[in-house]
């Protein structure tokens, strides 16, 4: 997929009963678990008829009624034809979507190829969510749907979706928990970091990760301190700053985005950090204590030397951007 396939006009939003909709849709049944920070969905027979109480089971469990209908009150519905694209990444959102009927590819840009093509990551269906993330996040969209067959969606506007969270903690937790699914599953297919491993390797060594998000301004790692860690960014950036003798201002060094990763040198090293690190924004990191970075790094050579041959790369730019050189991006 190309930018060139992301042009097709984005159709307006078609109003319908909404609180019938929302009945059809979630007639059916989900059961939802949380496991490993992750949100697990699992379809089953569609039942043909179910009560409002039912129907609060199927979003969540423990949720009211009134929570259903005032989600269908304020829904919108969308349609959208096959090709046109319903997000793009990058753009600003204030929405989330549930998909009524029809499927959706999701697309996010090569990390390796900033300006080219686009990685398929997913293919939703009828039931699944997605968007939340500008919500939940940043505020942005961290990639691009197609609508891969004609598509009906109910849209969730930030206004709706904050007063449910605010006023019913159950509505939040599942949209947080698909939240974090959403951003570990992105970074599964997408790190460069994780592509010496299988997609049965990755799963696993992301669970020893702990998840943390932090505040634009957060002094991450600070130089002459330690480390404390190895940090894998899921979403957001951070930018890498290097105090030299005499000067009371750093010297930036690197700015680093979502699937990128830092402390790494101290781990390696076994000293302190010698460089700052600071959030430049709302950031989603996963961290590894530096006992389980060893321990992972001896079961898995591939990735030891993979790590080991980026940090000798990261230093010798760094060298060559202090000696005047360059500029390390």
């Amino acid at each position: 997929m190309s930018d060139d396939s992301a042009s097709a006009p984005r159709p307006p939003g078609v109003r319908a009963n909404k609180r019938a909709t929302l009945r059809g849709l979630f007639a059916k049944t989900h059961a939802t678990a949380l496991h490993d920070a992750a949100l697990a969905i699992t379809e089953s027979q569609t039942a043909p008829s179910v009560s409002a109480n039912s129907l609060s089971k199927v979003l969540v469990p423990g949720v009211s009624e009134q929570v259903i209908d005032e989600l269908a009150e304020g829904v919108i519905t969308c349609e959208f034809s096959c090709g046109d694209v319903v997000l793009r990444e990058g753009e600003p959102g204030d929405s989330c979507y549930l998909i009524e009927l029809g499927r959706a590819r999701v697309f996010k840009r090569d990390p390796q190829q900033p300006h080219g093509d686009f990685i398929e990551v997913a293919e939703l269906g009828p039931g699944d969510l997605f968007g939340e993330i500008a919500l939940l996040g940043d505020r942005r969209r961290h990639a691009t749907v197609v609508a891969g067959e004609e598509l009906r969606l109910l849209e969730i506007k930030r206004s709706l979706f904050l007063r449910l969270c605010n006023s019913y903690r159950e509505f939040k937790d599942i949209f947080e928990a698909a939240y974090r699914h959403r951003l570990i599953e992105n970074l599964l297919a997408t790190a460069p970091f994780l592509t010496v491993l299988s997609s049965v390797q990755r799963s696993a060594l992301l669970r020893r990760f702990t998840l943390s998000r932090v505040a634009s301004g957060t002094v991450l790692i600070k130089q002459g301190a330690s480390a404390g860690g190895f940090y894998l960014i899921v979403l957001g950036g951070v930018e890498i700053s290097k105090r030299l003798p005499d000067q009371d201002d750093g010297v930036l060094i690197a700015t680093l985005g979502e699937g990128d990763y830092f402390g790494e040198l101290s781990l390696l090293r076994g000293d302190l950090a010698r460089a700052t690190v600071l959030a430049t924004g709302p950031t989603e990191l996963l961290v590894l204590s530096p006992g389980d970075f060893y321990e992972l790094m001896s079961k898995h050579p591939v990735l030891w030397s993979e790590v080991h041959e980026h940090a000798h790369l990261r230093e010798l730019q760094i060298h060559s951007l202090l000696a005047g050189q360059g500029r390390l991006s």
